[in-house]
């Protein structure tokens, strides 16, 4: 944590995290135990090397990218929920916030990372 900042492997584990998780509302799906351990171990230290939290990253992005690829048009205004009191939303929101949300979290990587390189 880089004078208080959020350090890159939390924003590398939550941008992966993330993404799935919205994108699993955004299918109608609930998620599922190993989403909520994979959520609360977001920003503990487990190990993973900058390569491999890159790697899941990356790949949460290219299930998305298929995910969109599938997703009929005609959905997109269907209503999801979200959270276990299935807060009331649309898919598009979902996918709308997944972009946006990952967007925020990949700026303050940057900044992150520009910081912690002296500059």
């Amino acid at each position: 944590r880089p004078d208080g900042l959020a350090s890159a492997g939390f924003h590398l584990q939550h941008l992966a995290g993330a993404v799935d998780r919205l994108f699993t509302y955004a299918r109608g799906d609930a998620l599922t135990p190993e989403q909520f351990d994979a959520l609360r171990a977001e920003g503990q230290p487990d190990g993973s090397t900058a390569a491999a939290l890159v790697a899941s990253f990356e790949a949460r992005v290219a299930r998305a990218i298929d995910q969109l690829r599938t997703t009929d048009p005609a959905t997109l205004l269907g209503a999801r929920g979200v959270g276990r009191r299935r807060l009331p939303t649309t898919q598009l929101g979902l996918l709308f916030h997944a972009a946006e949300h990952a967007m925020r979290h990949v700026g303050q990587l940057l900044v992150t990372v520009r910081w912690a390189r002296g500059g």
